[in-house]
């Protein structure tokens, strides 16, 4: 009896070590830099899904993100882990809507009244581009030997750092970008991009 437990045991055993040594690493991407910059540009609509958690010297949480970016357009929703709106951010026509605690807000610039109202010193409009990983003017872009971006140092004191880009829809695109301003840090964890 303790012979057949000791097989089926080995057996478990021989499975397991056999199905680790199957996994394949993750793939390792090469790209020209310029190219791969000039498909970011071209990508203006697009939707991400994920988790995001904001710190400053006030204030920290965490929440589900749900983003929808059309042009200079956006619908910004953050939610808790059990599906209730924190907030509800939307541009449309160069006009800023916040709902937020049962309140609705206008303003034409989202980063000043995030700020004005909450505190939160969170940079909506350049997060547009750089959470695909895209170089900006008034940035300082650090590129890794694989072509992708690693860091930009933007002129208003952001540093944004990216990881983990995977091929979406035939582009590359982070699913790990952090952005570190002073005491402010903004993590966002995209478990899925959709180009529209």
């Amino acid at each position: 009896m303790q012979a057949v437990y000791l097989y089926r045991l080995l057996l478990v055993a021989v499975v397991l070590l056999l199905s680790a040594c199957a996994t394949r690493p993750p793939p390792q991407y090469s790209v020209n830099a310029q190219n791969h910059q000039h498909q970011l540009q071209q990508i203006r609509e697009w939707q991400i899904r994920g988790k995001l958690a904001f710190r400053s010297e006030k204030d920290k949480f965490s929440a589900n993100l749900n983003w929808r970016q059309q042009n200079k357009n956006f619908h910004l929703n953050l939610s808790t882990f059990l599906g209730t709106n924190i907030l509800l951010l939307e541009k449309q026509q160069g006009k800023v809507e916040l709902h937020y605690d049962d309140n609705l807000y206008h303003h034409i610039n989202a980063t000043e009244l995030l700020y004005e109202l909450l505190g939160w010193s969170i940079p909506v409009e350049s997060i547009s581009r750089w959470v695909k990983g895209q170089a900006s003017h008034e940035a300082n872009a650090e590129f890794s030997d694989n072509g992708l971006i690693s860091k930009l140092q933007t002129a208003d004191g952001w540093v944004v750092s990216y990881s983990d880009y995977r091929l979406t829809e035939a582009v590359l695109l982070p699913h790990q970008i952090n952005f570190q301003a002073g005491p402010n840090t903004i993590r966002i964890r995209v478990d899925a991009w959709q180009m529209n």
